[in-house]
């Protein structure tokens, strides 16, 4: 799959995306950290950019998905981690981030 011009790393660190349970999500996505302090969702098979999720200030460089709650927790360089998890029942489209105390 082709995820496109949307993707970028330009810095030398690994970046680790997360990917959701297949049987838990039609269709499956793929959270993706981004050098611009977003996260880009995908979708797994198709490739096709769904959204872009805004809350860091600088390079997102890790994602870890807890289905079970719904959440999805992001890292990066500004050394802050946040909490993604959904508003509403709306889906992905309501992710507010949540700073960790």
């Amino acid at each position: 799959v082709n995820y496109g011009q949307h993707l970028q790393n330009r810095g030398r660190q690994n970046v680790f995306p997360a990917i959701t349970d297949l049987s838990y999500c039609d269709p499956p996505l793929i959270y993706h950290p981004s050098d611009g302090g977003s996260i880009l969702v995908f979708e797994l098979w198709s490739g096709r950019l769904l959204k872009s999720m805004v809350g860091h200030f600088s390079k997102v460089s890790c994602l870890a998905l807890r289905p079970k709650y719904e959440e999805l927790y992001s890292s990066g360089t500004d050394s802050e981690i946040l909490v993604w998890e959904p508003t509403s029942h709306m889906g992905i489209k309501k992710l507010e981030p949540q700073k960790i105390q």
